[in-house]
């Protein structure tokens, strides 16, 4: 789950008359202040375990780079022997790709290659660098493995290319995309049977058609969505074998809903229930129905699962709903789940994505998540009670509620206090009460919950630099 970006609100002092007196003190300008915080959080990290510690070094070496500070970012990289796909998207924002593209190349062919690409190209998009984008995913289709990683960044560029109007680009971007599909092999290699069981052999193919298909559908672009859908019906009409058919079929189902033909979508999905142990292909129908607007045929749909598997997908459902902003939606998903764990856990969550946008909203679902998190504190493993009480603390930060979030982030119950402190400072920041949000992240024993803060202040910063002159924070 990624945190916000940060509006504006620190202020730059400026004189009004003369120089800067001889003798006083002076500040740091805010991207040196960045850049000594980021070294702060990097000097923590091999106090940090082993696990832990590359990833934190990771994203610490990427903010690095964003600041400007190479020489900071690679020893940050190097000492955790981190990966490298941060600094390949910071550089790419930066507008510094050739620096990018050679840092990635010497790596050897495999998922930590595809990735940092991939991250590459997600960089370049955030900038609008389509053909660059376009570039970066041909790389990441040399490797057949990862074609899966090529195609997210087509259809990526893809729907921005639509969504700016330029249908030209988009269409020869939707035909690379099929092109990279049709090659792709039909079941994935590692399709096997167990002997006597009767298994879904899934479709590679069938699988990039359909996800081709709900970008499209979102795009806007029906007309091409039924033409691909079409291909997944083509390829079920012609498959003998019975096991890998029902497989195609499974896709189709969703790939109908994913185009709003979701009377289609429960013919075809009917007849694979057992298959699929009902929900395995419910959810992604009920998913598309809830989406669309249909919260109370969603919840229909899932109602034809057996309940304990119901479980997982209405909590996938009230997060889809409320990433949409539908928070009434989002709730009624919730009142469906019964179990007293997982409640006060999907209330929590709901708050978190609704504290800014419906803080009233969010207070009541954070509240409630609070009583009934402790009322089955006993009730319930102690890692499903450490969820909910995570994302109150978070919620409670995001909602602006500093005192309500410090109370549970310094109390008993929560064991990790890392993320819901990193979304502490961040909103203190946002406030305002920087000086505030470095004094709480220095007073942290834990190297991790400190170096976290203080990556965390350092990356809501350079966002206000960057929000307020863009161009000059690009020159750091």
């Amino acid at each position: 789950m990624n945190l916000r970006s940060i509006r504006l609100t620190t202020s730059v002092a400026v004189l009004s008359l003369g120089q800067p007196s001889a003798g006083l003190p002076q500040e740091p300008s805010p991207i040196a202040e960045v850049k000594s915080i980021l070294s702060e959080a990097s000097a923590l990290t091999p106090k940090i375990e082993a696990y832990q510690r590359w990833a934190v070094a990771a994203n610490i070496a990427a903010q690095q780079t964003r600041a400007g500070d190479d020489e900071g970012a690679l020893t940050s990289r190097t000492s955790a022997n981190a990966s490298v796909g941060g600094v390949a998207y910071s550089l790419a924002v930066r507008g510094r790709l050739e620096e990018a593209l050679q840092l990635i190349a010497p790596m050897p062919d495999g998922q930590e290659k595809a990735v940092a690409y991939w991250q590459l190209a997600e960089g370049l998009l955030e900038v609008a660098k389509y053909g660059d984008a376009l570039r970066v995913a041909r790389l990441i289709s040399k490797d057949p493995r990862e074609a899966d990683r090529s195609l997210d960044i087509l259809m990526q560029t893809y729907s921005a290319q639509w969504k700016v109007g330029d249908r030209l680009a988009a269409a020869a971007t939707l035909s690379e995309a099929l092109g990279l599909a049709q090659r792709s092999p039909e079941t994935h290699p590692n399709s096997f049977r167990p002997l006597g069981q009767s298994v879904l052999v899934g479709s590679r193919r069938a699988a990039m058609y359909e996800r081709v298909a709900h970008a499209l559908a979102l795009a806007g672009n029906r007309g091409d969505a039924l033409t691909v859908v079409s291909y997944i019906s083509d390829m079920a009409s012609q498959e003998q074998d019975a096991e890998k058919r029902n497989g195609i079929l499974g896709t189709l189902a969703v790939a109908q809903a994913d185009i709003g033909d979701f009377a289609a979508a429960s013919r075809t999905a009917e007849p694979l229930k057992s298959s699929y142990n009902g929900v395995g292909i419910l959810q992604p129908i009920a998913m598309e129905q809830a989406r669309q607007g249909d919260v109370a045929a969603a919840l229909a749909t899932l109602a034809r699962a057996p309940q304990e598997s119901a479980l997982f997908a209405l909590i996938v459902m009230s997060r889809t709903l409320s990433d949409s902003g539908n928070y009434a939606g989002a709730r009624a998903a919730v009142d469906r789940i019964t179990d007293p764990g997982q409640r006060p856990f999907a209330l929590a969550s709901l708050a978190f994505e609704q504290a800014v946008k419906d803080p009233a909203g969010a207070k009541v679902n954070v509240d409630l998540a609070w009583k009934l998190a402790r009322e089955a504190r006993d009730k319930v493993p102690s890692y499903v009670f450490q969820n909910a009480v995570t994302f109150v603390a978070a919620a409670r930060a995001r909602m602006g509620d500093f005192a309500g979030a410090l109370e549970i982030i310094n109390g008993p119950e929560l064991l990790n206090k890392a993320w819901p402190l990193a979304c502490l400072v961040q909103g203190m920041v946002e406030a305002g009460k920087k000086d505030e949000a470095l004094t709480l992240a220095r007073s942290q024993d834990a190297p991790l919950a400190r170096a976290d803060a203080l990556l965390q202040i350092a990356r809501s910063l350079m966002y206000q630099i960057e929000a307020a002159n863009p161009k000059a924070a690009a020159q750091h």
